[in-house]
């Protein structure tokens, strides 16, 4: 499995694809055909049919035959690659590099405990872009955990 670096943006292989061709991601690796169709701006998968490679806009319809060879700016690896092996996992846990939390601490009043204590804190966007964040807490004493929606 691969994914790309293209410009300042990650590109998965999840493009789902229709009839009998095949992506090139389960044979070589994924690749885009371009950064867009060329008519209509549409993101497409990079096809084969055995031989040929191809490009079909599933907007329009365009047919177009990249070039096969990297473009400046595209780098091509395996998902693996980003992954830890099993030995450099077991140098990184015994490290501490993995375990050190990394965390933001903030005095929080805690249910549990009835009194304000240090809390590691930290906020996610779990809910739509237009929303506020979710910020999480867990008491550095009893490790109850619970949230705030700002």
């Amino acid at each position: 499995q691969f994914l790309y670096f293209i410009g300042e943006r990650w590109l998965p292989m999840s493009l789902a694809t229709s009839g009998s061709s095949r992506p090139v991601f389960e044979s070589q690796g994924y690749r885009l055909g371009s950064l867009g169709c060329p008519a209509c701006g549409h993101l497409f998968p990079l096809m084969t049919n055995g031989s040929t490679q191809s490009s079909r806009c599933s907007q329009c319809g365009l047919v177009t035959f990249p070039d096969p060879k990297l473009r400046d700016g595209e780098l091509r690896f395996s998902a693996a690659d980003l992954m830890l092996t099993g030995q450099a996992r077991e140098e990184a846990l015994k490290s501490g590099k993995d375990t050190e939390d990394q965390r933001a601490t903030e005095v929080a009043f805690c249910d549990k405990c009835k009194e304000m204590r240090k809390c590691f804190v930290y906020a996610q966007q779990t809910r739509g872009a237009d929303e506020g964040q979710t910020i999480f807490f867990e008491c550095g004493t009893c490790t109850n955990q619970w949230s705030l929606n700002s």
